[in-house]
């Protein structure tokens, strides 16, 4: 398995391969992100939800939603394209005011 990259200097809708990366989202290089083809969502939650949470993250914890900005499809859309969000941090209602999202799914812990 190859080394995740570290993509937090990266220009907004750089990152269009999928891969492993790095992630600065609760803290520097906090979570590793596994993107793959055909997958336009990525759902975060805390740890109880096992396999079917893509991220972990304390349900009080603070995201850094910018995180996900270098993230595009192939195609040039914003990746992911829908978010389902277990979890008590509502910074991202101001991130979606700069970054178009098609869906974000929130379940308040």
């Amino acid at each position: 398995m190859s080394a995740p990259i570290d993509v937090s200097d990266r220009p907004v809708g750089s990152v269009s391969d999928w891969g492993r990366y790095l992630l600065n989202l609760t803290g520097p290089h906090s979570h590793i992100l596994n993107t793959e083809a055909g997958r336009g969502n990525l759902i975060i939650g805390p740890a109880s939800m096992g396999k079917k949470a893509d991220l972990h993250v304390a349900p009080d914890e603070a995201l850094n939603w910018s995180a996900f900005d270098p993230f595009s499809t192939p195609a040039g859309s914003p990746w992911p394209r829908y978010i389902d969000y277990h979890g008590d941090d509502s910074g991202f209602f101001d991130w979606s005011k700069h970054r178009k999202i098609e869906q974000f799914g929130w379940a308040p812990a």
